[in-house]
């Protein structure tokens, strides 16, 4: 009897463990964004603006039970012009069907290739809707300030960004 106790018990240990899911996550989106844009140099308010943006770019990261952390690569083209920009990313999947998302974004680059990292202060928040079989959709928000120097003087920008954004997750 005592040797049938011991026998389950060691049964019961192996049958109780779960292997640990972990993975590589490459995820690309495309969407679109309502920004409204306020300019200010030399200390004197400028314009402001609001436009429309289109959005692609893709997440790779690794992750295990639902946490994740990575990079972010991010295409924002408005009015004929494209800013590239490369941040860190840190999301958790939420059990019931949402997920959430932030990403602090480190480096900037224009067109032309010119860096735009120096000043830049970019973050992105996230929450996304995960029912949807292959398919995400994500309400993002965003805000961005800058400064730069030019001839005229202090050169300050901000920005808020809401997009809608459909992401193809893929967890290997």
């Amino acid at each position: 009897m005592t040797n049938l106790l011991k026998l389950l018990s060691i049964v019961s240990l192996f049958l109780g463990v779960q292997a640990a899911n972990a993975g590589i996550l490459v995820e690309p989106y495309l969407g679109t964004a309502t920004t409204a844009v306020k300019i200010t140099v030399a200390g004197v308010e400028g314009a402001s603006e609001t436009g429309s943006a289109s959005i692609s770019g893709l997440k790779l990261g690794w992750g295990m039970l639902g946490l994740h952390a990575g990079l972010d690569y991010q295409m924002a083209t408005a009015d004929g012009a494209t800013a590239k920009y490369t941040g860190i990313l840190a999301s958790y999947k939420f059990p019931i069907l949402v997920k959430g998302y932030v990403v602090k974004y480190i480096k900037a680059t224009a067109d032309d290739g010119s860096d735009m990292s120096d000043g830049l202060n970019y973050t992105k928040f996230g929450i996304g809707f995960t029912g949807l079989p292959f398919v995400h959709l994500n309400l993002e928000y965003s805000s961005n300030s800058y400064t730069m120097s030019s001839i005229l003087g202090e050169v300050k920008g901000t920005s808020t960004t809401i997009g809608l954004v459909a992401s193809m997750p893929f967890d290997f």
